[in-house]
Parts: C-alpha cells; sequence; structure tokens
C-alpha cells in the first residue's frame, strides 16, 4: 500500500507539472474490493462464472467463460480460433477456453492483499478491477474508454467480455488507444537503457511544456518517436507559437482579421472533431499565425482565439500573453527612449539601448506599426 501510495504521488506530481487537469475521481481498486465482489456475483447468476479446482490445486479461482461472449476478440480484432492460450491470458491448463480469464484469483498463504469473498480468499483480476471501478463512477453506460495500444488485447477486451455478463448489454461505445512512445524506433525498455522519466527530461534542462507540445502535436493512434532532437524542435517550435501570441494586441481590434480567425476555428474544430486530429488543429494556428504575421501583427480577435483554444492545448498561453504585460517602468522608459533616438536619427544611441535590454533578455523587433518588444526565451 505505501509503494502504490508512493507512486501515486509521483505520478500526479507530474501530471500537474505537464499541466494535466486531475479527474474528478482516482480511485483505488483495494477500496473497491466490496463492489467487485457484487458484480462477480451478478456475473455469476447471469451463467458466466465457474470455478477451477484439480486434484494438485483444491481452489485456483474463479474464471469468465468466454465462449458464452458475442462477439469475443472484436474490439482488438482477434480470431477466436486464432488466439493462443498463454499469449497474454491466463496459462492455465485447466480452462475451458484458452481465452477465459481469471476474475477472482486464488491467493496464497503467503499473498499480503487478498480479501474474503464467497467462492474463497484471493483477489480481484485485473480486468474486473477496471470494469467495476469504471462503472461505479461513470455508470453502466458511458461513451469513452482509453488506454495505451498495449491494453487493446487482452485488458479491453476481457473488461468488454465481463461488461456484458454482467450487465448483458455493451457498457462503452467508444474506444480510443494511444500508441507507443518510442525511443530511437524502439519501445521504451530498463534493459535497453533507453527509458525516461519526465525528471530526467526537467534535468535535460527541457521544461514540461516542451513534452506536452511534442506529444499533443501528434495525432494519439500515431507511433511517436522520442529523441532529444525531437524535443529541441517541440520547444522551439512552442517559444515560437509563445513569441507570436506575446506580440497580440488585447486592446486593439483589427475588424479584417475577424474572418481569418473564424476560418481558423471552423478549421481547429474540424480537426479535432476528426477522431482528436491535434495535427490538423495545430495547422489552423499556424495557418492564422502565418497570416496575422504577414498583416504586421494581431489584434484582439486573435488573442481571444488563441486564449480559447488553449483552454484544449492547456499549453500555458495565456502566461505568454501576461508575462509580456509586465516590465518595469525603467524598462519601459528605455524603450520609449530608443524610439524617440530612432526618431531623431541617433542611431548610435539606440543600438545601445537595443543591446543593453538584450542583456535583460529583453528583445526589440521594428515592424511598420512600431517597436514590438518581447522576452527572450532560452
Amino acid at each position: 500500500w505505501e509503494i502504490a501510495q508512493y507512486y501515486t504521488d509521483v505520478f500526479f506530481e507530474d501530471t500537474d507539472k505537464l499541466n494535466i487537469l486531475r479527474p474528478t475521481y482516482a480511485p483505488k481498486a483495494t477500496e473497491t474490493v466490496p463492489e467487485m465482489i457484487e458484480f462477480l456475483k451478478r456475473i455469476e447468476a447471469n451463467g458466466y462464472l465457474y470455478e477451477i479446482k484439480t486434484g494438485n490445486i483444491e481452489w485456483d479461482g474463479m474464471w469468465l467463460d468466454t465462449s458464452k461472449i458475442p462477439d469475443y476478440g472484436r474490439l482488438s480484432g482477434n480470431v477466436l480460433d486464432q488466439l493462443q492460450a498463454g499469449a497474454r491470458v491466463d496459462p492455465n491448463p485447466h480452462k475451458r477456453n484458452p481465452t477465459d480469464f481469471a476474475v477472482w484469483k486464488a491467493a496464497a498463504e503467503a499473498h499480503i492483499m487478498k480479501w474474503d469473498s464467497p467462492w474463497g480468499v484471493g483477489c480481484p483480476g485485473w480486468h474486473l478491477e477496471c470494469s467495476v471501478m469504471s462503472t461505479k463512477y461513470l455508470g453502466e453506460r458511458f461513451d469513452i474508454h482509453t488506454g495505451g495500444e498495449d491494453h487493446l488485447f487482452p485488458h479491453h477486451e476481457c473488461e468488454i467480455a465481463q461488461n456484458y455478463a454482467g450487465t448483458g448489454h455493451q457498457v462503452v461505445n467508444y474506444w480510443l488507444h494511444r500508441r507507443f512512445i518510442l525511443v530511437d524506433g524502439e519501445k521504451m525498455s530498463k534493459s535497453k537503457g533507453n527509458f525516461f522519466r519526465l525528471q530526467d527530461v526537467i534535468d535535460k534542462g527541457f521544461e514540461p511544456m516542451a513534452y506536452r507540445y511534442m506529444v499533443i502535436s501528434t495525432h494519439y493512434r500515431s507511433p511517436l518517436n522520442f529523441s532529444w532532437e525531437a524535443l529541441a524542435g517541440a520547444k522551439n517550435a512552442l517559444n515560437g507559437l509563445r513569441d507570436f501570441v506575446s506580440r497580440l494586441d488585447r486592446v486593439k481590434s483589427i475588424p479584417e482579421q475577424a474572418e481569418l480567425v473564424a476560418q481558423a476555428k471552423q478549421e481547429f474544430i474540424a480537426g479535432l472533431d476528426e477522431d482528436l486530429n491535434s495535427a490538423a488543429a495545430f495547422a489552423a494556428i499556424f495557418t492564422l499565425q502565418k497570416e496575422v504575421n504577414r498583416m504586421g501583427g494581431g489584434g484582439r480577435e486573435v488573442a481571444d482565439f488563441i486564449l480559447d483554444v488553449d483552454k484544449v492545448l492547456g499549453l500555458k498561453l495565456a502566461e505568454a500573453m501576461e508575462a509580456e504585460d509586465r516590465l518595469s517602468d525603467d524598462l519601459m522608459a528605455l524603450i520609449k527612449e530608443r524610439e524617440m533616438a530612432r526618431a531623431s536619427s541617433n542611431w548610435a544611441r539606440a543600438d545601445e539601448i537595443r543591446k543593453a535590454l538584450l542583456e535583460q533578455s529583453i528583445t526589440l523587433e521594428d515592424t511598420p506599426q512600431g517597436t514590438v518588444w518581447r522576452k527572450s526565451r532560452d
């Protein structure tokens, strides 16, 4: 329990750094065992449960008969006669069918985490835990269930089976599976030495938002190849976007940009409507950015749009805007003095002020609309 709590805390610390909203509920399997037992009683009453007893083993737990489940294997595309015993399912030779799985496992005497049940002392199967916790908080009919591609089979396939066995109907309408994040084209593995944590990214000098940008700019059903070069590219792209939003005028209205924003909004929503195609959604932003830069800068309409879409992207772009709004009176006075120096053709003084500001991480950009300043980024 202490180990589980430790990694729970570490997990949420990392998701906080990545600006991932915490879930409304974060249930623990150990706190939901009574509900699991009640759900198993329903499965048993519906005729899908059987126990295994052998001469060598007095009792080996309760199993779900997958041969009674309509279309078992449909989600993953596995056909029953193609599934092999022991292929990521319980390799018990006494099962009725190779694809049957344990829903309540007999626990050895030395097993720490075990509970009493109507069938014997044991612990719930991994698949059962997820079915019961999800239906407890989301109801017995809900839209979206997510997971990594390695959950497709057998985990989610087994969830579907026991959901049907317990309720008599389909519980989940849509299953979304994230493809693996690879490292140099290979699956992450400690044995290969290519396994990274978020803290490793931070220790390399990258902020968590750069990693978030890299992940969400790729479609979730496309493999993502992690490399330090790719992360550096994501960092540069994010800083470029921040620089763009930092130069937006949140007060001035530019009517001719309203149509551009309307088009970008339509394309952004259309991208997300297309199976959460985040790459298409980002493309809408970049197209708008290009057009606005061509016009010499953006106004309130563009700023409001960026703040709106960032409620979806979660890149903290509002902070980039607000950070640019704050500059000391002394620095603002220098910028004003430089503008006056340029107006009087005092180029030496103008260059001197530019260099002084650059030493304080303030970059100046002279545009047809006037001088724009921004804070330099690493």
